[in-house]
């Protein structure tokens, strides 16, 4: 203590500090009995820098004391845990801004004024303060959804549930968008709701790719079914999985139902024929304009050229042929006559 006894107050503080510290000092000097509270750096007697916290309180006018008294004490511990705390916040929310989800802190109830967003909110096209304005949220659900997921929140509060939803928002360029919301709500001690906190995912991207898939498997019917050869789908055991009205005409069925019962073994005229056909299958992979000779409802032989190629497990095991006939009997049958023709000439 005697080293700083006479010594200039501000001499051992940082150089950005001092006229912090000064303008206190003037502050201590025009409010006499009120106290001061300044935070300083300061240099140590070895060398290092400490962060302090002094109170001042002008008594000059306290006949007791008559001086300006001062409580200095080292908070360096404290600024250090707060600057870490910081820190590791500012690195938690650059994780979280670089997932590509919403994640969120809202209060417990309507309009829901957000407290916490990362920067998944992005995706619709809406700023940050855009998104922080209370209500933003039910303004965006979509009309169809809003009702219902108002109504799945209310109960998960209610019964302290998770909520996991699934619905529609519109987006700032008025955009359908779909999120998946997982979240759930905080309660404080008297289980009064404090928050509702989670995430949101877009999985628009699953819908268009479900409705794009439905779309070509639509296209892909249509053309199954419109198609003027007899097309098939069958295992390898000779059960018909599916068939065209084409296939089931061919062979005399009243409708493709009736026709999925058969067993496709029992259309062609030998054993042998269909056996040739799967080793082919097996041996390449596909049959080109095959001409076979099956058996029609009736027990009439149909003649056709076949074209069919064979899906095949890990293991290299055929799982299901799929293929579509062509009917040449009619074709067949003018090629003998014109051949008998022929030789009677």
């Amino acid at each position: 203590p005697e080293e700083l006894v006479g010594a200039d107050s501000l001499d051992h503080k940082t150089e950005p500090d001092r006229a912090a510290v000064a303008a206190a000092f003037q502050r201590v000097l025009e409010h006499p009995g009120q106290p001061v509270v300044t935070e300083f750096r300061a240099r140590h007697r070895d060398g290092r820098l400490v962060t302090l916290s002094g109170t001042a309180r002008n008594l000059l006018r306290n006949p007791a004391v008559r001086g300006i008294v001062v409580n200095i004490h080292d908070v360096s511990a404290e600024r250090r845990v707060e600057g870490a705390l910081h820190e590791a916040e500012r690195e938690s929310r650059e994780i979280l801004d670089s997932l590509p989800v919403m994640v969120y802190r809202v209060e417990a109830f309507p309009p829901f004024k957000p407290t916490y967003i990362s920067r998944g909110h992005e995706t619709l096209g809406y700023s940050h303060d855009e998104w922080m304005t209370p209500g933003r949220w039910e303004q965006l659900l979509h009309p169809d959804d809003r009702d219902r997921v108002l109504r799945e929140t209310a109960r998960a509060r209610e019964r302290r549930e998770a909520l996991v939803s699934e619905y529609r928002v519109l987006d700032k360029q008025g955009r359908v968008r779909w999120l998946v919301d997982r979240g759930r709500f905080t309660y404080d001690a008297e289980d009064r709701p404090l928050a509702w906190q989670g995430l949101m995912t877009d999985v628009t991207w699953r819908h268009d790719a479900e409705r794009a898939l439905r779309e070509s498997e639509e296209r892909y019917r249509e053309l199954f079914n419109e198609d003027v050869a007899a097309n098939f789908v069958s295992s390898p055991s000779g059960r018909l999985i599916t068939c065209n009205d084409h296939f089931a005409r061919l062979f005399g069925f009243a409708s493709v139902a009736d026709a999925l019962r058969v067993d496709l073994c029992d259309l062609y005229e030998t054993p042998d024929a269909r056996d040739a056909c799967l080793r082919t299958l097996r041996r390449i992979g596909k049959l080109t304009m095959q001409e076979l000779r099956l058996r029609r409802l009736d027990g009439t032989i149909v003649i056709v050229l076949e074209n069919a190629r064979s899906r095949v497990d890990e293991h290299g095991e055929i799982t299901e042929i799929r293929g579509h006939l062509l009917d040449v009997t009619e074709q067949r049958r003018l090629e003998t006559q014109l051949r008998q023709a022929q030789k009677m000439e």
